[in-house]
């Protein structure tokens, strides 16, 4: 009679330890057994343990859930910089970009190889020679002091 009481006992602090690994995020099987043999130690064993994040070996689940990434930045196409996508001046050498170009990304190659640069686009900007701040070579006053450019 004494032999069917500890098999309800052990069977009881199985399942009570199964439940709380399972809870946990632990083998369920593994702390029953565990529970079935050492019945309440495995329980303060189970109880006394931090949750365990469930390992997800496929990281393809959770693709569908992020969205795709939009570019923030973009790079200078004088000193290839990377500025923020919104610039209207580089901040690194000072090229201007248009109002339409400011809006998308520009797609830079890596080795482009030699360019051929048109001559009304060598001097497109000169460096003001009081703050050093870049200027279009068409104005006359620096658009940073207001000094003159020459």
């Amino acid at each position: 009679m004494i032999w069917f009481w500890v098999l309800i006992y052990a069977i009881a602090f199985g399942v009570v330890t199964a439940l709380a690994a399972h809870s946990r995020g632990r083998d369920s099987s593994t702390w029953f057994l565990l529970g079935f043999l050492f019945g309440v130690f495995a329980l303060v064993a189970v109880l006394v343990m931090e949750p365990q994040e469930p390992e997800d070996d496929d990281w393809t689940a959770h693709s569908y859930r992020t969205k795709p990434e939009t570019p923030t930045t973009k790079k200078c196409p004088d000193c290839a910089e990377d500025i923020r996508l919104g610039a209207k001046v580089c901040r690194f050498c000072g090229k201007r970009f248009e109002e339409s170009a400011s809006s998308q990304p520009e797609v830079v190659v890596d080795n482009p190889g030699p360019v051929q640069v048109a001559p009304e686009h060598r001097a497109r900007t000169v460096r003001c020679p009081h703050c050093y701040s870049m200027n279009y070579s068409d104005e006359l006053l620096c658009s940073s002091c207001g000094k003159d450019l020459d």
